[in-house]
């Protein structure tokens, strides 16, 4: 080996300080056009929604109208429900008797002043013949009266 001939020194490659600088910018960059690209959309979005709000606060209502007619005189409406009474009366026999002819059952429908039994109650009957009797003896002692006043 002679000393004139040199044996191959490496290299040292020299990287260039402004590579932070770049990559920095880059990225920059990036969350820059990121930014922009999602902000972009919701301002739009935003615009248009508020001139669509300030269109339906200007406007007038819309409402439905009809034409009026005359209904009917009668209108039936069927519900659906059931009937009690809120007051029941028992009818109890006020005079003794039996029972002639009976009209009406238990349920059936009745109206005002319908006759619903006819009872034979011969101890009244017999207070009213004697009632009469009494009544016809009065008159003709009233008549005797006058008679014997004239």
């Amino acid at each position: 080996m002679s000393g004139s001939e040199s044996s191959p020194v490496p290299t040292r490659q020299v990287f260039p300080v402004n590579r932070p600088r770049r990559t920095l910018f880059g990225v920059a960059a990036v969350f820059g056009v990121l930014f922009v690209v999602g902000i972009l959309p919701r301002l739009l979005l935003h615009h248009r929604l508020s001139t669509e709000a300030d269109a339906m606060r200007d406007r007038l209502p819309i409402v439905s109208t009809t034409h009026p007619h005359r209904s009917p005189e009668v209108v039936e409406l069927p519900l659906p429900g059931s009937v009690e009474a809120i007051l029941e009366t028992g009818i109890w026999a006020r005079t003794n008797g039996y029972l002639r002819a009976r009209y009406v059952d238990i349920g059936d429908r009745v109206t005002k002043g319908q006759l619903l039994a006819e009872i034979e109650t011969p101890e009244v009957d017999q207070q009213l013949q004697q009632a009469i009797a009494t009544m016809n003896q009065d008159k003709a002692n009233v008549v005797k009266f006058e008679a014997d006043l004239a």
